[in-house]
């Protein structure tokens, strides 16, 4: 079984800040409160604020981007370790107590940090790309049958925004040196979402379901696995962290109550109709408490709005359903994680706590009713497909020069040109690791690398403008 005082380690990769007397005498805070405030005061974490949430480029300041929504997900993850230590009998250490709340609200506010422009769409447009090239893409370096060169050919061809987030927190996020944000390894491992390599993707376990690291981060991920006891003997394949579970719980509950409240902000779903979808998706008790609450905004709706403006009502009502909703699923959510607590312990529990909890069918019939209703309007579909567009037009620009890259000042003519216009901290960190790189397998695959970090770490209209001035 795991160990709290390992799983909420606080040490670092590098320890330098405070042996040099950068921190404070006064300082109040913990490793992990200091963890937040680095995560939250990063560049990479302001740059969500032009990332889709669910609507692309979308000019309603009333509707969420990623910066919003992940600052939401850090909120009901700290509110679900507090309310669980609250109401939990097990006998867990005061420090460790003091810890697991910052832990949850740090990954949580990390958790999309590695998403390409246009969210989901963009990850499958990098994907896609790397699948459309083929042969020529990999060269002579990476077209092997040996393990390794699969297992870097899977990491673009599966291309996952979580194995993305772990390589910015653990390296392109860097003020100085190679450090990345440089978080302790118990948060570390508390932010990653899926603990396998692209090449063990296994549909059937939640913490394999999609690659959750890359191969270029091996040893930093053995070091975190073996700092905080998630490791598993003789396997690359180690444990998820317990608290990621309440962390992925968090995801769940905000997105599928926030993405109703949007689509009722913006008019695409219609309170009436919002009320006619959940009846029919949910049956027995928790239908009927569903209707009590849906009822119940009725009452408030005619009180103090009236049924003259319809506009206002639907507004209104996706706010006081996602609030009623996140409260009776962060209930059922903590009860599912002491439920299931000595499985999450033991690294067996293969499932997610939001579907075993008591109110998962909630948590799925609004899902459900953003899939079929929400997500393909034609606005969102025509997005999708200019962010397609953009991302593979933008890919080619940038590997076209970057695959000449044969050490410093080795570029010239047009190719010199387009790599100035990458940014200069990754071409930096670039140079030191290609200059260090042992064969050229694995500089061939930093340069891949290089012009997917670049493109990924664009926002919706950072990418889109570059497109517009570069190619028209």
């Amino acid at each position: 079984m795991m160990d709290w005082k390992q799983l909420l380690n606080c040490e670092r990769f590098y320890m330098g800040s405070k042996e040099g007397g950068v921190t404070s005498g006064g300082e109040v805070r913990s490793e992990f409160q200091r963890d937040y405030d680095r995560a939250l005061f990063s560049s990479a974490v302001r740059r969500l604020q032009h990332k889709a949430q669910v609507f692309p480029l979308e000019p309603n300041d009333r509707v969420r981007n990623r910066l919003t929504h992940s600052l939401e997900v850090s909120c009901i993850a700290r509110s679900l370790a507090e309310r669980w230590l609250s109401g939990t009998k097990r006998e867990i250490d005061d420090e460790v107590r003091g810890g697991i709340a910052a832990v949850c609200a740090t990954a949580g506010l990390l958790h999309d940090l590695g998403n390409p422009p246009f969210g989901h769409a963009g990850e499958a447009a990098i994907a896609e790309w790397f699948a459309g090239k083929g042969e020529k893409v990999w060269g002579d370096a990476l077209d092997g049958d040996d393990d390794d060169a699969k297992w870097a050919r899977a990491d673009f061809l599966k291309f996952e925004g979580n194995a993305q987030t772990m390589r910015i927190v653990l390296k392109l996020q860097s003020l100085l040196g190679e450090s990345g944000l440089n978080l302790t390894y118990g948060t570390l491992s508390a932010c990653r979402k899926y603990v396998g390599r692209s090449v063990d993707v296994d549909k059937t376990d939640q913490g394999k379901k999609k690659p959750g690291w890359f191969r270029t981060e091996r040893e930093q991920i053995v070091k975190i696995e073996a700092q905080t006891g998630t490791g598993v003997n003789g396997s690359l394949v180690g444990m998820r962290h317990p608290l990621t579970y309440l962390v992925e719980a968090a995801d769940d509950i905000v997105y599928c109550t926030g993405d109703l409240e949007d689509g009722l902000s913006k008019g695409i779903l219609d309170w009436e109709q919002v009320k006619r979808e959940l009846e029919v998706r949910l049956e027995g008790e928790i239908g009927e408490k569903v209707a009590a609450m849906a009822e119940h905004i009725d009452g408030q709706l005619d009180h103090h709005i009236g049924s003259h403006d319809r506009g206002e009502r639907n507004v209104v009502a996706g706010q006081l359903l996602r609030t009623r909703l996140i409260g009776v699923l962060i209930e059922s959510v903590v009860e599912g994680f002491e439920a299931k607590y000595d499985q999450i312990m033991c690294g067996v529990f293969k499932g997610e706590l939001v579907v075993e909890a008591g109110m998962g069918a909630v948590v799925k019939a609004c899902k459900g009713v953003g899939y079929d209703h929400v997500y393909g309007v034609t606005s969102n579909v025509k997005l999708e497909v200019l962010g397609r567009k953009v991302i593979m037009d933008l890919l080619d620009l940038f590997w076209d020069a970057v695959r000449g890259y044969e050490g410093k000042a080795s570029l010239r003519g047009y190719d010199a040109k387009v790599w100035e216009l990458i940014s200069p901290n990754y071409r930096g960190l670039f140079e030191r690791w290609y200059e260090k790189a042992a064969d050229d397998a694995a500089r061939w695959e930093l340069k891949l690398h290089l012009v997917t970090d670049y493109v990924c770490g664009m926002t919706d209209h950072y990418a889109r403008q570059i497109h517009r001035e570069l190619l028209g």
